[in-house]
């Protein structure tokens, strides 16, 4: 498939995993046995390899991480060219030929094996040109987590070289410690920390840096949703560029969100959940923005992926610029309250678990207000069903809540 592109060679990062290494090697052989050059850019973060691909030429990028999942997890993220993700259709095929290949389809040649030094360092430099020689971070305190993966040492260099005072959280990556808190946790450490030490924010990146969330000075929890309205905002009442675009969201952003755009002009459009279905719309659209939830937060101005690192050099920036708190900047947005409940799921064993799913999540939907929703849908990466529930009622909430887990108690005791 690289052959038939073209390419000169594939760029190759890890994350902190600790069988990457092995991963690594593996890819290693198969990519220089098809006769192309191998770019070992070391460990590093998914963003960075989307970075290189990007303004390297003719080279396609592959990050060896599981995102936010534990250590005992590994895939493998395909960049093209321009630094964007492989569509859906390319990675049936590339699953196909694994499945089926019984030999290595070898070159007449073969291709070198390189180790590029000091990548970090460029993604570094372009970052800290988001903010102009006018702004910094001296004076500001900031509480870090980079969830002991592969942002550990990139995210507090760039903080701390615009002047910023880091308190870091998980930076001593093992290989065996990435993502070792689940989400809920490592916001809740957050922002005990953020309390404690006095500081302006914290910020939360998950194991490839392709995410983030925040934690106020108060310890309110900063999602997505808000992040990407805080940055659309500030490009709306922008006086040197404002934007005439939209933003591309999923089914699971808030509500809020989507009414909070339009009151300030700017339309919103919903994907299927996941990062490459959103960026396929904005390229549809011609949109510069789009964002989960999660905290994939996409800015094709800056970036060709989700990138948490720039999303929160974006909010810090418009903080500087307007002397302001993360706390006000919340302030034009009263999210919806959502309750997201995952399901573990079998999909040979569990056709009478969807089933007793699905008449739930049917009745609750029933009984819903206008301006409530529910979502019902599969992981895209791990056995689970994923039902978020979003509204005011929270009598009628808690109930679902409590069917939901009385189900999950039968599962687990089956």
């Amino acid at each position: 498939m690289f052959l038939k592109k073209r390419t000169r060679g594939v760029i190759v990062g890890r994350d902190t995993r600790n069988s990457g290494q092995t991963l690594k090697s593996a890819i290693e052989s198969g990519i220089l046995l098809s006769g192309l050059s191998f770019y070992d850019v070391g460990l590093t973060s998914t963003p960075v390899v989307s970075f290189l691909t990007r303004i390297s030429h003719k080279k396609i990028g592959m990050i060896i991480s599981a995102s936010h999942n534990r250590h005992n997890d590994n895939g493998i993220k395909v960049f093209l060219e321009d630094g964007t993700k492989i569509p859906e259709l390319m990675e049936h095929e590339i699953e196909n030929v694994v499945r089926c290949a019984t030999t290595q389809e070898k070159s007449y040649f073969c291709g070198e094996s390189k180790n590029v030094q000091n990548v970090n360092k460029k993604y570094i430099s372009f970052c800290k040109k988001i903010f102009s020689k006018e702004l910094s971070l001296i004076g500001m305190k900031i509480v870090l987590d980079c969830s002991n993966g592969s942002t550990y040492d990139i995210a507090p260099r760039i903080l701390q070289e615009l002047g910023a005072v880091v308190v870091t959280v998980g930076c001593e990556p093992s290989g065996f410690n990435v993502n070792h808190r689940n989400e809920k946790e490592s916001l809740s450490e957050l922002r005990r920390i953020v309390i404690e030490k006095n500081a302006h924010l914290g910020i939360l990146l998950d194991g490839d840096g392709d995410r983030i969330s925040m934690v106020d000075h108060l310890g309110n929890y900063i999602n997505g949703d808000q992040i990407i309205y805080i940055i659309v905002r500030d490009a709306v009442f922008s006086n040197n560029d404002p934007y005439n675009g939209g933003v591309i969201g999923t089914l699971m952003n808030n509500s809020s969100l989507e009414k909070e755009l339009k009151r300030i002009g700017v339309p919103f459009i919903r994907s299927k959940v996941g990062e490459k279905y959103i960026i396929q719309k904005m390229s549809e659209y011609g949109w510069k923005f789009g964002a989960e939830s999660s905290g994939h937060i996409i800015l094709l101005d800056h970036s060709s992926t989700s990138d948490g690192i720039i999303a929160g050099l974006q909010v810090l920036k418009i903080m500087v610029k307007n002397q302001t708190s993360l706390f006000n900047l919340c302030q034009g947005i009263k999210l919806m309250p959502q309750t997201l409940v995952n399901i573990k799921f079998d999909e040979k064993k569990g056709k009478n678990i969807l089933n007793d799913l699905k008449k739930i999540v049917e009745e609750t939907r029933r009984k819903l207000r206008k301006d409530e929703r529910i979502i019902f849908r599969k992981s895209g990466t791990e056995k689970l069903i994923r039902i978020m529930i979003e509204g005011q009622h929270k009598k009628g909430i808690l109930k679902f809540v409590h069917q939901i887990k009385n189900l999950q108690k039968s599962i687990d005791n089956s």
